[in-house]
């Protein structure tokens, strides 16, 4: 979501009480929407700013997002895939593979 001040928000709700949410994080200052792709299987969060080159990834610990890591780009992406876990080399530790979609081409 965003603030009045254009900062983007992230927020966690409960489905069974959406009166407040359980956390919510102020993230920056953009005006791109944000892709968010959640695996329930690691507790893994990944945002991909629409417009912008970045992907972030936050672990859901104890109902709060934590801040791992954060993939930085100069070349803006218009969207983000993520391949099947089936497909994934995890001899290597691969826990996700993501395909950011741009002007002209796809990027793993």
């Amino acid at each position: 979501g965003f603030s009045k001040l254009s900062d983007r928000q992230l927020y966690l709700w409960d489905t069974k009480n959406l009166k407040e949410p359980i956390h919510k994080q102020n993230l920056d200052t953009s005006s791109g929407v944000l892709i968010p792709h959640y695996d329930g299987d690691t507790k893994m969060l990944y945002l991909a700013g629409k417009g912008d080159g970045n992907i972030r990834y936050y672990e859901l610990e104890d109902g709060k997002f934590f801040f791992l890591n954060e993939y930085k780009s100069s070349d803006p992406q218009r969207g983000i895939g993520f391949m099947p876990k089936r497909s994934l080399n995890v001899s290597d530790n691969e826990v996700a593979r993501a395909y950011k979609v741009q002007s002209n081409l796809v990027e793993p």
